[in-house]
C-alpha cells in the first residue's frame, strides 16, 4: 500500500515537473515580444520668470512684454506709438513662449494689433521681413549682439529645432559641420532628409500596431517636430485619432500595461513559487524580491484584492475563499489571458487605419476559431464567455457580439456533446 502511495506521489510530481517546464517555455516565448514600460515624465525648468495668474489676459501686460521683449535685443520702440508685434519665429528663436502663447491665446497678432492701437506687425515670411521691417534689420546690424546667429538669408529656428539639427549634423557629418545646411540640403527641406523614418517606422521598428497613435514626445525624440506641430496646429493628437480612426494613447497605453502586469506576474510566480496561481503574492514579499515595477503595476490596476478577485485567486493561504466569499468572478486562468492579450495585440499588428472600430476589441469565439485558435476558443467558453471575460480584462465589446458568441457557444457545446 506504501509502495502504491509512493508511486503515485512520484507521477504525480514527475507531472507537476513537465507542466512547469511548459509555462517556462511559453513564457519565455511571451517575454521574447517587447512591452513598452510608462516612464516617468521629465520636467524642464522654467527659463523666464514665472507670471502670476490672469497676468497675460490683460493687453496692458502684453504691450509692456512687447516693449520688454525688444529692449532686451537691442531694438529701440517709440514710446509715444504701440509696440511692434514680432513674428512667431522670432518669438521661439528667443524662447519666448510664454509671450507667444498670450498672443495667440488673445486671438492672434492681428487681433492684439487692433487692441493696441494699429500695432505694426512683422511679417511672417523672412526675406520679407528683412526688407521690410526697421525692427529686424535694427536686430540684424553687424554691431548687435542679440543678432548673432541670424542673418538675412536663413529664418531662424526655435533652440529645440536648432539642438536636433546641430545633434544630426555631428552623427552624420562630424562636430564643425554648418546644422543650417541639413535645412536646405539639395533643396530638400529638412523633414525630407535621407534620416526620415521610412514608411512602417511605427509599427516595425517599435514593435507596435500602426494603429496606435504614437505619443507627441516620441514623435520629436525621433526628430519629427513638424509632424507633432502639424499634429497641434490642426487639433491636436485626440482629434487627429478621431478623424484618421487611430487608438489613442491613452487607451493602448492602458492595454499594454495590464498585459505586462500578466506577464510579470506570472514570471514572478514561476521565479519564486513553483509556478503556483492559486495564491496572489503579498506586495511586501514582492518588493523584498526586488519587482518594485510589478508592485507599480499592481497598485496602477486597483492593488492587490482587485487583482486577486479577477484572476480568482486567493489573497492568503490561510484564509483561503472565506475571506473572498461572495466576491469571486468565476474560473480563470492567468496563462489563458496573457494568450488571449497577445492573439489581441498580434492581430493589431496585422491592421491598417482607417479602423472601422477605433477600440482595442476582445474577439469572439467565432473570431478565435477562424484564425486556427480553437483551443482560446473553448478557453473562453470554459472561463464564461466573450463578454464576462471583456469585463474581467476591461477590453470593449459589442452587444450584437455577445449574440453571435453565445450561438457560436452553443453550437460547439453541442458539437462536443
Amino acid at each position: 500500500m506504501g509502495e502504491q502511495n509512493q508511486s503515485s506521489i512520484t507521477a504525480k510530481n514527475n507531472n507537476s515537473q513537465e507542466n512547469l517546464s511548459e509555462v517556462k517555455s511559453e513564457l519565455d516565448a511571451i517575454l521574447a515580444i517587447p512591452l513598452y514600460p510608462k516612464r516617468k515624465q521629465k520636467r524642464r525648468k522654467f527659463t523666464n520668470t514665472r507670471r502670476p495668474s490672469a497676468f497675460w489676459a490683460d493687453i496692458g501686460n502684453i504691450e509692456n512684454e512687447l516693449r520688454l521683449f525688444w529692449d532686451s535685443i537691442n531694438v529701440p520702440m517709440d514710446n509715444n506709438a504701440p509696440p511692434t508685434i514680432p513674428s512667431e519665429s522670432l518669438l521661439n528663436h528667443f524662447e519666448r513662449h510664454d509671450l507667444r502663447y498670450a498672443i495667440a491665446n488673445m486671438g492672434g497678432r492681428d487681433f492684439v494689433s487692433e487692441k493696441l492701437g494699429g500695432a505694426r506687425l512683422v511679417p511672417g515670411k523672412w526675406f520679407e521681413a528683412c526688407e521690410t521691417s526697421e525692427e529686424v534689420k535694427c536686430l540684424l546690424k553687424a554691431d548687435n549682439p542679440a543678432g548673432v546667429g541670424l542673418n538675412g538669408k536663413i529664418p531662424p529656428i526655435a533652440p529645440q529645432a536648432k539642438r536636433s539639427l546641430a545633434k544630426m549634423a555631428k552623427s552624420e557629418k562630424g562636430a564643425d559641420y554648418d546644422a543650417n545646411i541639413l535645412r536646405y540640403q539639395a533643396g530638400k527641406r529638412w523633414a525630407h532628409h535621407s534620416s526620415r523614418n521610412p514608411r512602417g517606422f511605427w509599427n516595425e521598428a517599435k514593435g507596435r500596431p500602426s494603429v496606435w497613435m504614437a505619443r507627441p514626445s516620441e514623435i520629436t525624440k525621433e526628430g519629427r517636430d513638424d509632424l507633432k506641430q502639424a499634429i497641434t496646429r490642426f487639433g491636436g493628437a485626440n482629434y487627429i485619432c478621431d478623424v484618421a480612426m487611430l487608438i489613442p494613447y491613452k487607451e493602448w497605453r492602458y492595454f499594454e500595461s495590464n498585459l505586462e502586469l500578466l506577464v510579470e506576474l506570472q514570471k514572478y510566480l514561476i521565479i519564486h513559487e513553483d509556478g503556483r496561481e492559486d495564491i496572489f503574492p503579498k506586495l511586501s514579499t514582492i518588493q523584498n524580491n526586488g519587482h518594485d515595477r510589478l508592485y507599480d503595476l499592481i497598485m496602477d490596476f486597483g492593488g492587490r484584492k482587485i487583482n486577486a478577485i479577477k484572476l480568482n485567486m486567493d489573497c492568503q493561504s490561510e484564509t483561503k475563499f472565506e475571506v473572498m466569499k461572495g466576491l469571486s468572478v468565476g474560473k480563470f486562468s492567468l496563462g489563458f489571458a496573457i494568450r488571449l492579450m497577445h492573439f489581441i495585440r498580434n492581430e493589431m499588428l496585422t491592421q491598417d487605419p482607417p479602423l472601422e472600430k477605433v477600440k482595442i476589441q476582445m474577439p469572439t469565439v467565432k473570431e478565435l476559431i477562424q484564425n486556427g485558435e480553437k483551443d482560446l476558443a473553448k478557453e473562453m467558453i470554459k472561463y464564461g464567455g466573450h463578454e464576462c471575460i471583456a469585463r474581467r480584462l476591461n477590453l470593449f465589446f459589442d452587444e450584437d457580439e455577445v449574440k453571435q458568441d453565445a450561438i457560436a457557444r452553443a453550437r460547439i457545446e453541442a458539437a462536443e456533446n
